[in-house]
């Protein structure tokens, strides 16, 4: 071991990989991981969802920091937060790392997404949640509709209003 000897360094410098692929080239490394960012914390939207994750629960579970990759994310307090799925592939990977302890939520008999509401919500937050749910499915047309709860293991169903999705945005985290 020893001190560092900068003058034997590589002088990359900047965003560009070029001198790097070149230098891979010359070594014939022709296996390398793609060129580009690739950190979710460098993104915008996915770094506040984590900032707002970690201030509520200090020590999340990998499913919570999975699901922060998926659908919109809504505070409805400071003790409750609700995912909504944008497209089937995102409805079926909340759905597997929903926790027991979650509400999940999804629009009975028309299409629309799953969304998961995690914390201890009160009866005006379940409300809330229930209408996003809404806002985000294909129910324009109607005035009320049913949404499916899932809550440790049972089912019910509450006939909730349709609301658009504008009332709901300054929730968005």
């Amino acid at each position: 071991m020893g001190w560092i000897e900068r003058h034997r360094l590589l002088a990359f410098q900047g965003r560009s990989r070029k001198p790097q692929i070149q230098k891979a080239a010359e070594f014939s490394i022709t296996r390398y991981p793609a060129p580009g960012g690739g950190c979710l914390l460098t993104e915008k939207r996915f770094a506040g969802r984590l900032k707002d994750l970690i201030e509520d629960r200090p020590d999340p579970s990998r499913e919570e920091l999975e699901m922060l990759k998926l659908g919109r994310h809504f505070r409805l307090s400071p003790d409750s937060r609700l995912v909504v799925g944008r497209n089937k592939r995102e409805n079926d990977a909340l759905a597997s790392l929903a926790s027991f302890e979650d509400r999940v939520l999804a629009a009975a008999g028309i299409p629309g997404p799953l969304a998961v509401l995690s914390g201890t919500p009160d009866q005006g937050e379940m409300e809330t949640a229930l209408a996003i749910t809404l806002a985000y499915s294909d129910s324009q047309d109607i005035e009320k509709c049913p949404v499916t709860i899932s809550y440790r293991g049972v089912k019910t169903e509450v006939l909730t209003p349709v609301l658009d999705k504008q009332v709901f945005s300054s929730m968005l985290i």
